[in-house]
């Protein structure tokens, strides 16, 4: 009886000892599946009891060390974006105040004022209270009203168009995704080749994908040139290669893989400039 007692007395003390230890290595087998989980065992003043504190609280520092990396990782995010946006000369602004003032000073009031009015509704939106998205509607706005002041400095030379179905409108984008784009074209495309020329502006929604094509007619950019450009090989002080350089780096910073720019090679006149961006790919990002 001693001996039965003794025993039952020993299989209770390793019952008690061995089923938190079996608890740990059952936890510790699934850490690849869930790494930050914790051990779900009742708190002991033991060397075990230690051990399961010990780790749940590194499990805590874990996923607040992530969550700070997380937060670093958007805030370099923002800073990126922001030094982007500096990046994008104000020289449009000053020029277009010029050409205000030159228009009122040969009396054409009307068509200062109409300037100005284009002005301050492009930055209205392209500021969008601070807001990094804005709908497709509005950056086509905004673009709409840049290309309308350009329309005026150099009427004998440009010349545009926009087709989007109206299925895209809804749709949120980056803000200044085009602008960098048109202006592009008109400084490093038409004006080189010195004549007037045309600039078209499409998008479709196909399937799961949105494709956004920024057209114009003027000198061309080869396939070399186009990839020195997104492979960052040309200085940020090019003039040629900020615009399409810009809009690269933030289809970067704000999609990740679900994005891409590239150079339609089958155009054969000026330049065509695709951006595809996968919805499907986006939402799981």
């Amino acid at each position: 009886m001693f001996l039965i007692c003794f025993l039952f007395l020993v299989m209770l003390l390793l019952k008690r000892i061995l089923k938190p230890v079996v608890a740990i290595g059952n936890h510790m087998r699934k850490l690849g599946a869930n790494p930050l989980s914790k051990i779900e065992l009742p708190s002991t003043s033991d060397e075990i009891g230690y051990l399961v504190s010990s780790f749940n609280h590194l499990v805590d520092r874990n996923m607040a060390l992530i969550d700070q990396v997380k937060e670093d990782e958007r805030e370099k995010r923002h800073l990126e974006l922001a030094l982007i946006q500096t990046q994008i000369k104000p020289h449009f602004l000053y020029n277009t105040l010029d050409t205000a003032f030159c228009l009122n000073e040969m009396g054409m009031n009307k068509e200062a004022s109409r300037v100005i009015k284009q002005l301050a509704g492009y930055y209205r939106q392209v500021l969008n209270h601070g807001s990094e998205w804005i709908s497709f509607a509005e950056e086509l706005s905004a673009v709409e009203k840049y290309l309308e002041i350009q329309a005026v400095r150099y009427s004998d030379v440009i010349s545009y168009k926009i087709d989007v179905g109206e299925e895209l409108y809804g749709f949120q984008i980056p803000k200044m995704t085009l602008q960098p784009l048109v202006e592009n074209a008109i400084y490093h495309g038409i004006k080189p080749a010195g004549r007037p020329g045309h600039i078209m502006i499409t998008g479709e929604l196909c399937e799961d994908e949105v494709t956004i094509s920024v057209i114009d007619d003027g000198v061309g950019m080869s396939k070399e040139d186009f990839a020195d450009v997104i492979k960052g090989k040309r200085r940020s002080t090019d003039k040629e290669s900020f615009g399409v350089k810009s809009v690269a780096e933030r289809l970067r910073l704000f999609y990740g893989d679900a994005a891409s720019i590239e150079l339609d090679e089958e155009a054969r006149l000026g330049t065509c400039i695709v951006l595809t961006i996968n919805l499907r790919k986006d939402e799981n990002n």
